[in-house]
């Protein structure tokens, strides 16, 4: 029997409920709110705020810039992408083999006046970058050396060392590769000045060897930066903002799931890339949900995973 004033628990598990595409929906989250958090490049991605526990009004906003990289006679090329909308894209202005001896001018977002107009403070949702050759498939030889680093890279450095986060080298024919930055420390979160570096999140370093000598544009780099603003003083777009997104913790938990999933670098083309992370989001959702169900653990997001027979629909109980 028992105690007064108790009640014996009652669980009832079951399969979640399949969404579009392979989605799902667990405890109000879903995959295309992991995937808003996590994958820049999902359409989802565009106006999405950070729900932690920051109310302060804000103002969601997407930058987009394609800069291109030319090779020297050698054939050679490196550049650099950094969390930062004023200074994100440098160059090689000279090189030496795989070291750059030194970095040229750094290039700003092309909406970054407008932008620093109207915002006083920023922090990043997603930054995403899209790297693939525009010169015909019969001058597409050579190799793509992708690298992250957790900090912007000085003059002089020697980029085909292997003391990196990550590495991935792929040849050049027909690539198509997009990078994810990841938040890296505690402070990710934390609004930055408008043309302040965001440290807290981790950079590109892309190096290009063998390809065709003495070609203009080589290669197409695409930036993308999902942002959550703050309003400048008497602004004009002051009346836009909204109170911050209500705060979801576990939302924010799935999506760090997600994170420490993958590299960073996917190189199989967009396609693959969205099923890789959808997959990942997937499995977050239940490692996630299943860790909240006391005494169930992994035993429960297992049983979630057993694929549902075909046209059948399951639903969550709690």
């Amino acid at each position: 029997m028992p105690k007064k004033g108790s009640k014996p628990a009652n669980y009832k598990y079951n399969v979640p409920t399949k969404q579009g595409r392979g989605g799902i929906s667990l405890k109000g989250m879903s995959t295309n709110k992991v995937e808003a958090l996590t994958n820049p490049f999902h359409d989802a991605a565009r106006g999405t705020r950070i729900p932690d526990d920051d109310s302060a009004p804000s103002v969601p906003v997407t930058l987009r810039s394609t800069f291109t990289v030319g090779t020297s006679a050698a054939g050679e090329t490196a550049f650099t992408i950094a969390p930062v909308i004023i200074d994100c894209f440098r160059s090689a202005s000279t090189m030496s083999g795989p070291t750059v001896t030194t970095w040229g001018s750094g290039f700003a977002m092309n909406d970054y006046a407008a932008t620093a107009a109207a915002f006083s403070k920023y922090r990043i949702v997603s930054l995403g970058v899209r790297v693939f050759p525009i010169t015909r498939p019969t001058e597409q030889g050579g190799a793509i050396r992708i690298i992250t680093t957790p900090e912007k890279l000085p003059n002089g450095v020697i980029l085909d060392g292997g003391f990196w986060e990550t590495v991935n080298n792929v040849a050049v024919s027909q690539a198509d590769i997009h990078w994810i930055a990841k938040p890296q420390g505690t402070t990710w979160k934390e609004y930055v000045d408008i043309d302040s570096l965001a440290a807290n999140y981790n950079n590109l370093a892309v190096l290009i060897y063998g390809a065709q000598g003495s070609v203009t544009n080589a290669f197409s780099v695409e930036v993308t930066f999902n942002l959550e603003c703050l309003v400048e003083l008497g602004s004009v777009v002051g009346s836009l903002a909204k109170p911050g997104r209500a705060s979801d913790p576990k939302l924010l938990q799935t999506a760090s799931v997600v994170h420490s999933k993958h590299h960073g670098v996917h190189t199989d083309g967009a396609p693959s890339m969205f099923q890789r992370l959808g997959s990942f989001a997937r499995e977050a959702l239940l490692d996630v949900a299943s860790s909240a169900i006391p005494f169930i653990g992994s035993s429960v997001a297992n049983m979630f995973r057993q694929k549902p027979a075909k046209n059948q629909r399951y639903k969550i109980v709690d």
